[in-house]
């Protein structure tokens, strides 16, 4: 989990390289290893069997509930205009 900086405060380095190294993530394998000071991108290990992603089956409200309430923002309406932007209705 990454906790985001609160109240103006800037990111600490561990924090910051921890969510850049999820970022690049998202868009393959990587190990995720502390390096000095924060967090590095190295190469798995090439033997390394990776399983298929396991998505819960979630409808749209739960998943912005629980995104959103992992960043401390409150939904008190699903259906409000800005949501129906996030899902593109």
């Amino acid at each position: 989990m990454v906790t985001t900086p609160s109240d103006g405060r800037k990111w600490d380095a561990w924090n910051l390289s921890r969510k850049q190294v999820l970022d690049i993530g998202v868009e393959r394998w990587i190990a995720m290893r502390p390096v000095s000071g924060g967090y590095g991108v190295g190469n798995p290990d090439p033997g390394a069997k990776f399983p298929e992603p396991a998505f819960p089956d979630w409808d749209d409200d739960e998943w912005l509930q629980r995104s959103l309430a992992a960043a401390d923002l409150v939904i008190y309406d699903g259906s409000h205009e800005i949501f129906k932007e996030i899902r593109h209705l």
